[in-house]
């Protein structure tokens, strides 16, 4: 069993740094505003993540319902399986922390967009509410209210 273990984790170490590779590609090209760019590395992500969730049903099968795999690598005692699950953990991680940059660039690059389009068309598109001194609620009004052509 812990050989096949180890290798399954080597390969889930593996395809995650990989997918790690492709959002650090995702986020320069985010970056430098690569449209078609950003689609050809949707389809590598999109297919690098079905792998991962291939070898991550392998993975659940080691356990079951009532095992904690972090557990079951401890008891194993086995030090070669420990370290290598440390480091595909380490690696899992790193591909979180780079998705939720990329996620936070997404929504800015959304929000701006949004801003733009406000200030084009002279409506809010967002729904801000603020309150009177009375505690009554009003829409806040545009910038372009008033303004006649």
């Amino acid at each position: 069993m812990i050989p096949e273990l180890l290798s399954l984790l080597k390969n889930i170490q593996q395809q995650s740094l990989e997918l790690l590779e492709q959002l650090k590609q995702e986020k320069q090209a985010l970056d430098d505003n690569q449209t078609e760019k950003l689609r050809d590395i949707s389809t590598q992500k999109q297919r690098q993540l079905e792998q991962l969730q291939a070898l991550e049903h392998q993975r659940t099968g080691y356990i079951s319902s009532n095992t904690d795999f972090n557990q079951l690598i401890a008891s194993s005692k086995n030090q070669a399986l420990i370290k290598q699950w440390s480091e595909t953990r380490g690696a899992i991680k790193n591909c979180q922390q780079q998705n939720e940059i990329n996620g936070r660039i997404l929504h800015k690059q959304g929000q701006m967009n949004l801003d733009i389009l406000s200030i084009l068309t002279g409506h809010s598109q967002h729904s801000e509410q603020t309150y009177s001194s009375n505690g009554s609620q009003s829409r806040s009004s545009s910038l372009f209210d008033g303004i006649k052509a």
